[in-house]
């Protein structure tokens, strides 16, 4: 859905925001006041019809926070990548590539994000900018989803994924200390 100019005075006059969600104020035609506005899309999304035009809810509540306008280049992410949590404290500007860093891309065989095996070894690969570099090769996979998320973040920084979190679970339930 391509971004279009949001007319403010409409959203505000129109819907009301609680807990992450949009409301309608009043009654409208088939639809009760208090009621959720939006449906959710194919892709995961809400997306909220406001005077004959779609909106991605998450850009009405963060165009209901800042009460400006968002230019069509400029993307709101996810923190925590469920399309669905409107929350404000969840939602950040970003540009297209960050956007993307941050995106549920699944993880590779190896069950590590820029990990592959390569011969005998364990080869991390990252990259931004629409290249993909190798960072190295690493005896172990765990040695190798450590030096991508190093390159992670210092290409992406916050918007990074990492596999850190995965390496400390696996240690756990193998009763490795961290």
């Amino acid at each position: 859905m391509k971004p279009i100019a949001i007319p403010l005075p409409q959203l505000r006059d129109a819907l009301e925001y609680r807990d992450g969600a949009l409301f309608w104020k009043a009654q409208r035609p088939a639809i009760a006041g208090g009621r959720r506005a939006g449906t959710k899309t194919a892709k995961g999304y809400r997306q909220v019809c406001l005077n004959g035009r779609l909106y991605l809810e998450h850009r009405l509540v963060w165009c209901w926070h800042s009460n400006q306008d968002l230019p069509a280049s400029v993307e709101i992410d996810h923190i925590n990548r469920i399309r669905d949590d409107n929350r404000i404290e969840n939602l950040r500007l970003a540009s297209s590539s960050l956007n993307k860093a941050n995106s549920s891309r699944r993880r590779s065989a190896t069950g590590y994000i820029g990990v592959v095996r390569n011969g005998r070894g364990w080869q991390a690969r990252c990259g931004g900018g629409g290249q993909h570099g190798v960072i190295g090769q690493f005896r172990t996979a765990e040695e190798a989803a450590k030096a991508y998320d190093c390159a992670a973040m210092e290409l992406y920084g916050p918007f990074a994924r990492q596999n850190h979190a995965l390496i400390a679970f696996v240690r756990a339930i193998n009763g490795e200390q961290t």
